[in-house]
């Protein structure tokens, strides 16, 4: 993978930056915390237009998981490489407003939706279960 490419989606400075850099990205260990917020939620959107492209129900954001898409009731990684710790909590705060923030951080859940360009609007269900970050949309 190029220089340029891990600097534009560390930097959120190319707005080209597809799904599939993201997987490469997390493949090779890249931590999202080290992502700006835009591009945590670029990659949050870019798996719901994916979901909805695959007739999915549910998107799975979960630490030592891979992100996951329900289709035809069944769970399917779409990745063989699992979240960190560190990756999960990012992309689940990136989605945040600070108050739903506020909440997530006192109550250990929060619940809320979101519009993704192109994609629709979704529920969000976040939370901190036995230690671990996540979140379902």
């Amino acid at each position: 993978m190029s220089t340029s490419i891990h600097t534009a989606w560390v930097t959120g400075s190319s707005s080209g930056i597809g799904l599939a850099v993201a997987h490469t990205l997390l493949a090779q260990g890249w931590a999202v915390w080290g992502l700006d917020r835009e591009a945590a939620t670029k990659y949050i959107h870019e798996l719901l237009q994916l979901m909805v492209n695959s007739r999915g129900s549910d998107l799975f954001i979960t630490s030592e998981f891979p992100p996951a898409i329900k289709v035809d009731g069944k769970v399917t990684p779409i990745s063989q490489q699992p979240l960190s710790a560190v990756q999960a909590i990012g992309l689940v705060k990136s989605i945040m407003n600070e108050r739903q923030l506020r909440e997530y951080e006192d109550t250990s859940e929060c619940n809320f939706a979101i519009t993704a360009p192109g994609a629709g609007r979704f529920r969000v269900s976040a939370f901190i279960q036995q230690g671990r970050a996540g979140m379902v949309l």
